[in-house]
């Protein structure tokens, strides 16, 4: 692909101010001395720039207000995490023996009680999580996590079956990325870090699944961008968002790279007027998790935008991409605009008041019990209360 310097891309829209946990270093230092006992990575030099990419520090800005051990879960988890995403991306691992592993680990979250299925390190790794996940979260926490696993592991295998078929359309990559992302996992630790419990009415409710989904692809928009570089290098760009933008742009890198940008603040946009229209009338449960989605939107861009993951070992020809990449921009974002001709999330913007058909009114209006109108979300001066994490 070719690119064009004196096409501007604006900055990445990021009016949420980033929370970061007091004992962040801790927590990442934790987290490397979680994946090097369990020996998971697969040599030392991998490990090595594991934990130089600072994967611990995501767990920091997701859940800046948690306590510290579950933090730590979390943040082993991420380690976890990273080192089953980057299997799947080893195209040199058979898939259907990478599905194999995949619903072996899978099991290990279905049935609490269940031992490994064999000497996997990944699996012994799982158990020690699980373990301390059922000492910290209900069975309910814990099934809403195994159902986020599963989807990040079936849309993994998911982008794996795309490249071997060929490059695929935006709105079909768009639809994959909601789910091999694997934030699914992460809005669901939310409640586990935070201590709090959502209600299923709440969390299907159209307007909430579309803020949960929004978080997912505001993160997924970003990773795409920041591991445009590196994934040019390793040839693994063919499943990127900015990879079909610029295909649909004649194969120009930097018009694709500007066209996700547009994307990913407009869905900013949307983001911050559905979730100001939702919490009215919340449960606090509830508004601490739109607070929370908050976080986690800032905290992903934040992360990639800082982290070394996506910058060692990336050919000179790609390594200015990111140059043009900055993230702040104005206090008013873009217009909400129309939905773009992606039918996987064009219904996001049928959840607004004024586009909402009448007789769709979601689960999450109401009234609060105490009549109290509540602070800003994302305010990191204003840590959400004992009631409300506990609620």
């Amino acid at each position: 692909m070719t690119a064009t310097p004196q096409i501007p891309v604006a900055p990445l829209w990021n009016p949420i101010p980033v929370a970061m946990h007091a004992q962040s270093e801790f927590i990442n230092e934790q987290a490397i001395t979680f994946v090097r006992n369990y020996a998971i990575c697969r040599d030392d030099r991998y490990c090595d720039a594991l934990a130089r990419a600072g994967f611990g520090r995501l767990a920091a800005v997701w859940y800046p207000y948690a306590d510290l051990e579950r933090a730590q879960l979390a943040a082993d988890f991420m380690g976890w995490g990273f080192i089953v995403d980057d299997l799947i991306d080893d195209l040199t691992t058979d898939r259907d023996v990478l599905v194999v592993r995949l619903h072996r680990l899978l099991r290990l979250l279905d049935a609490p009680l269940c031992p490994p299925l064999d000497d996997d390190p990944l699996a012994l790794a799982l158990v020690d999580l699980r373990t301390r996940l059922f000492a910290l979260a209900t069975p309910v926490h814990a099934h809403r996590l195994a159902v986020s696993w599963r989807e990040a592991f079936f849309g993994g295998v998911w982008q794996r079956a795309q490249r071997e078929v060929g490059v695929g359309d935006l709105a079909r990559v768009t639809a994959m990325r909601l789910s091999d992302v694997g934030m699914g996992v992460i809005t669901t630790l939310c409640e586990i870090a935070g201590n709090y419990h959502l209600a299923s009415a709440d969390l299907v409710a159209p307007p909430v699944r579309a803020l949960t989904e929004m978080t997912w692809l505001l993160a997924a928009y970003d990773n795409d961008i920041f591991s445009l570089p590196k994934e040019l290098t390793d040839q693994l760009a063919d499943t990127s968002i900015v990879t079909l933008c610029a295909i649909r742009r004649g194969g120009d890198t930097l018009q694709g790279l500007a066209d996700t940008v547009g994307l990913r603040n407009q869905t900013m946009a949307l983001f911050l007027r559905l979730r100001e229209q939702t919490r009215c009338g919340t449960s606090a449960a509830l508004t601490q998790y739109l607070g929370d989605l908050g976080r986690v939107v800032a905290g992903s861009t934040h992360f990639w935008h800082t982290s070394s993951r996506y910058r060692e070992g990336v050919d000179t020809r790609y390594a200015d991409l990111l140059a043009n990449v900055a993230v702040g921009g104005p206090d008013h974002g873009p217009d909400v605009g129309n939905p773009p001709p992606i039918p996987a999330i064009a219904w996001w913007w049928g959840c607004l008041h004024d586009r909402v058909l009448e007789g769709e009114q979601s689960a999450v209006t109401g009234t609060h019990e105490d009549g109290d109108t509540r602070s800003d979300p994302d305010r990191t001066d204003n840590p959400p209360s004992e009631s409300q994490r506990r609620a």
